[in-house]
């Protein structure tokens, strides 16, 4: 059985210092996870962890899909993205104009330090340029898998009317969700154990939240998200197999 979960934003937000909109959403896989071996075959890639574990295997056709796999195992499959940003549709019909690959592996040390002094920024990173102005850069890391969205319109601000993520999962795996009353929160909520297909009509909860694959744990979350709306997820309509939610942002 497969478990579909698709968050939907349609909370607008303006991006007032420049035209280029930076949206990431990451996900991130709590083992040991693999360089960056691209295959390009029209609008088929794939993309490789540095320690060659993780494989993410894209497609761009109706829409932008992706796989992801671990040591062959599959964690995601058939997973999609689309964002509405000046009413356009940024993620369906997608044309491929320019393919990129490239690798990289440095230092960094941040200013204030946190869990650590020094952080490791190693990954492998493709690069879809797309007709309509827009590009999507897939990263694997040895940790996980991340994607950002970036726009490059000639505009001062621009206006994000809706984004709708679709996490297609192969099982009816647990997932430990922070289940929210309402928008306004503390984001300090208990990770409660429950299958994803009974994640009911009208939930709602923050990120991150944590899917157990059966050895496999699985954080989906967000970064760079200080001049977008955070993420909620999901909060509406669920079938009975294919979960559908979503999710709302704050200004």
């Amino acid at each position: 059985m497969k478990t579909s979960i698709t968050s939907d934003k349609t909370y607008p937000c303006e991006k007032r210092k420049s035209c280029e909109l930076s949206c990431k959403n990451v996900l991130l896989l709590m083992l040991s996870l693999s360089l960056c071996g691209i295959a390009a075959a029209q609008s088929s890639y794939e993309l490789r962890s540095p320690d060659n574990r993780i494989q993410v295997k894209i497609r761009a056709a109706e829409k932008i899909q992706y796989d992801v796999l671990l040591g062959g195992r599959t964690l995601l499959e058939n997973s999609t993205f689309s964002l509405d940003v000046e009413h356009k549709a940024l993620g369906l019909q997608p044309k491929v104009v320019e393919a990129k690959e490239r690798a990289n592996d440095e230092v960094i040390k941040p200013t204030v330090r946190q869990k650590f002094a020094q952080i490791r920024d190693n990954y492998k990173e493709l690069r879809l340029t797309m007709d309509g102005g827009y590009s999507v850069a897939f990263r694997a890391y040895n940790e996980g898998v991340a994607y950002r969205v970036e726009t490059g319109f000639a505009l001062q601000q621009v206006k994000v009317y809706g984004e709708q993520d679709n996490w297609n999962f192969p099982s009816n795996f647990v997932v430990y969700y922070p289940q929210e009353d309402s928008f306004f929160s503390h984001n300090e909520r208990k990770y409660l154990p429950q299958f994803l297909t009974g994640i009911g009509p009208g939930s709602l909860a923050t990120l991150p939240a944590v899917v157990d694959a059966r050895g496999t744990k699985i954080a989906i979350a967000e970064s760079d998200v200080e001049d977008y709306p955070h993420r909620e997820w999901p909060r509406c309509g669920f079938p009975a197999v294919s979960i559908e939610g979503e999710a709302g942002g704050r200004p």
